[in-house]
């Protein structure tokens, strides 16, 4: 099959969305599909263009920031590539590109990979909204998710669940007597809760429960994060690994035994998946969204109430009861081998597009008109959606001055 899908990126990616489409096309590729990666970024050296280039697929890189002039681009492709399938992924100028997709009879599929405010509003627009917008089909990362959009009604979109499939690496970690842990995601207060988790991490090493911590990943808390860090003396045990590309970041996990996430909310969140399949323990706090069908609590891992005196249980429990820990780390492993590994999702990925497919009515030329009509500006897509207007102008000016030392507009 010919396919094409859309993306964004930008330099120290860990994002989720990106480090999956990064893995995951290769697969494709290698199992003679014919694959094309659109990718929106700022730069040209960014992680999953430079890793897809490496493998033949093919990304691009417009340097354009407003909607209408990123759909007429992806159109454009689509026009000239002739794909089986459009797959927009989680991009809005990809979801208003699928209408003219889908209005030529090419399946368009989307993601739901969170229950945050911004995919909520991609199912009431693109799945509940008007039929014209509507995609063919959507992929959500867990079970719940897709049980929650099954029961808001009725819809012409085919709603399926893949998780975000991870290599399984040949080895594991080393479950001795130390306590070891890893905490993988992006470094930000929104979501993650970084500050309230590295005090956790500060805490479980000065009452002797952990001796070494790591941080891998990027974003704005950084600066802020080491200078706690440097203040209570501890600079050489909690180390801020930066980003790790997704092909390295399995083998540097395996020097820690537990994986911390006490986030607000998550899918499934691709950082955790990588260290379970590395045979790390996870311990994350209770939030809605698909985590627990990856972490069981006693069974898979550990589910804390909060990010301070539960949390340090927690780990205390694993310190003392090392059969205990032995046990969760197995069945972590074991877990993401039946269930997330990356050829168990590419191979429900390529069911779902041969379904989808096969279910098409007719296949015509894309037409690409010289005025988009898209649905108006809301909030919740503001993150991405610029329009070429007088109040998206102004907004797309003042994200470029607060990013200004970058001499460029950030993608998100």
């Amino acid at each position: 099959m010919k396919l094409v899908f859309v993306s964004f990126d930008f330099p120290n990616n860990g994002c989720g969305p990106a480090v999956s489409f990064s893995r995951l096309l290769p697969v494709l590729k290698a199992r003679g599909h014919e694959v094309h990666a659109l990718v929106f970024a700022d730069y040209r050296d960014v992680p999953s263009g430079n890793s897809l280039r490496a493998r033949c697929c093919l990304p691009i890189f417009p340097l354009v920031r407003h909607n209408e002039k990123e759909v007429k681009w992806i159109l454009r492709w689509l026009v000239a590539i002739e794909p089986d399938a459009f797959i927009p992924n989680s991009t809005v100028a990809g979801f208003y590109a699928a209408r003219w997709a889908r209005a030529a009879g090419i399946p368009t599929i989307g993601c739901y990979r969170s229950n945050d405010e911004f995919h909520t509003r991609v199912v009431r627009d693109f799945v509940f909204g008007p039929a014209i917008w509507a995609l063919s089909g959507l992929v959500c990362v867990s079970e719940k998710f897709a049980s929650a959009m099954r029961s808001l009604g009725s819809t012409p979109t085919q709603i399926n669940v893949i998780p975000s499939g991870v290599p399984i690496p040949s080895t594991c970690c080393n479950q001795d007597d130390e306590i070891r842990i890893a905490y993988s995601g992006r470094l930000q207060q929104e979501q993650k809760r970084i500050s309230e988790t590295v005090d956790a991490l500060i805490s479980s090493i000065k009452i002797g429960l952990c001796s070494k911590v790591a941080l891998f990943g990027d974003g704005p808390e950084r600066g802020a994060i080491q200078s706690r860090i440097d203040a209570v003396g501890l600079g050489e045990r909690i180390i801020l690994r930066g980003a790790i590309s997704p092909s390295q970041i399995q083998q540097d996990l395996r020097d820690y035994n537990v994986i911390t996430l006490l986030s607000d909310y998550e899918g499934i969140p691709g950082a955790l998946v990588d260290g379970m399949a590395s045979g790390l323990v996870p311990v994350t706090t209770q939030m809605n969204g698909g985590i627990e069908e990856l972490v069981i609590h006693q069974e898979t891992g550990l589910m804390v109430k909060n990010r301070k005196l539960s949390f340090l249980a927690a780990i205390e429990h694993l310190k003392n009861h090392r059969i205990n820990r032995l046990r969760l780390s197995h069945n972590a492993r074991q877990h993401i081998l039946e269930r997330y590994s990356l050829d168990a999702a590419a191979s429900k990925w390529e069911e779902f597009i041969e379904y989808l497919v096969r279910k098409r009515d007719r296949h015509e030329s894309i037409h690409v008109p010289l005025v988009l009509h898209l649905p108006k500006l809301v909030p919740e897509f503001a993150r991405e959606d610029f329009r070429n207007t007088v109040w998206g102008i102004c907004r797309r000016w003042k994200v470029r001055l607060s990013n200004r030392p970058l001499k460029t507009l950030k993608a998100t």
